[in-house]
């Protein structure tokens, strides 16, 4: 089967053109199978602090080499932070049907990657070759030895940077809620900024989130941020957000050296205020399409 070709992006005047380009190095498509993997676990609702409960089953199936967590309907308390390491995914049953709840927020509501995880030794050889083609069997190393058959390799991993971590169809609900929260499927009120993505975080997409601001912001400049972006190969796909009369916020936005390529595609913002941009100084490589809001505003970030 053909790969479908890869796109080119470029600027005439105001008229966005995408041309074909699929390299002639041999890159193939990589492997997305994986995605939306089943559940490894299932947990039903507690009465009380659920999160021990939840984040034990997280840590298991993080130390049995990731998969997902899957929450069955209802309502979930928790006093504390929950941490997602790499490869693990927290899945809910649908927006709505599962809230996770909090009585006061003085840490993070989730965190999605661990910086004290210990490191693991890994036989490390080096390339010869000067192209390694997406999607390749094959790669020349400079000597063997150290390796065999049926080992897993890459070309280069990054060491403790966060990757392939979900969160999906759930809600986060605080109490009592401040003026003003953080995925795929999700609907999020009560919070002040909605969704940080860090400088070292990579291919992550956040997809189908609404956000809600449904009080009043008291202050005439440096709003919160519903989504703001550090890293890059970050894909913000049909989000939505959403405010009161009085509302105010940046729907979208990069942070300083953000270094791109990331993408907003289809954001709607239905705030009074609201505006989509590169945000602060020296941030490059991104690209909003499809999207309806106040205002779209290039600053000296490119």
């Amino acid at each position: 089967m053909t790969p479908p070709s890869m796109t080119k992006v470029d600027f005439l005047g105001q008229i966005l053109q995408y041309k074909k380009e699929w390299t002639k190095k041999d890159d193939k498509l990589p492997d997305f199978s994986y995605a939306d993997h089943p559940a490894a676990y299932t947990l039903r609702a507690r009465s009380g602090d659920q999160t021990r409960y939840i984040q034990s089953a997280l840590d298991h199936i993080s130390q049995s080499g990731g998969g997902v967590l899957a929450l069955e309907t209802g309502t979930y308390l928790l006093i504390t932070s929950l941490m997602i390491a790499n490869g693990t995914t927290l899945r809910g049953a649908g927006v709505g049907k599962i809230i996770l709840t909090r009585k006061g927020l003085e840490s993070d509501f989730l965190k999605l990657g661990s910086t004290i995880r210990k490191q693991k030794r890994h036989t490390s050889v080096k390339l010869t070759d000067g192209y390694v083609p997406t999607g390749t069997n094959t790669v020349r190393v400079s000597d063997a030895n150290g390796l065999a058959v049926g080992m897993h390799l890459m070309p280069y991993e990054p060491p403790v940077f966060a990757s392939e971590i979900g969160i999906e169809n759930l809600s986060m609900i605080i109490k009592p809620k401040c003026s003003g929260i953080p995925l795929s499927d999700t609907r999020c009120r009560g919070f002040n900024n909605h969704i940080d993505i860090e400088k070292f975080a990579s291919r992550t997409t956040v997809t189908c989130v609404v956000m809600n601001r449904d009080g009043v912001t008291d202050r005439g400049a440096g709003y919160a941020l519903d989504i703001d972006i550090g890293g890059s190969q970050v894909l913000i796909h049909n989000c939505t957000t959403r405010g009161a009369k009085n509302a105010k916020s940046y729907g979208v936005a990069t942070k300083t050296l953000a270094a791109g390529p990331n993408a907003c595609i289809g954001y709607t913002a239905m705030d009074p205020i609201e505006s989509i941009q590169p945000h602060q100084r020296w941030a490059h490589g991104f690209l909003n399409e499809g999207s309806n809001g106040r205002g779209i505003a290039v600053q000296e970030s490119w």
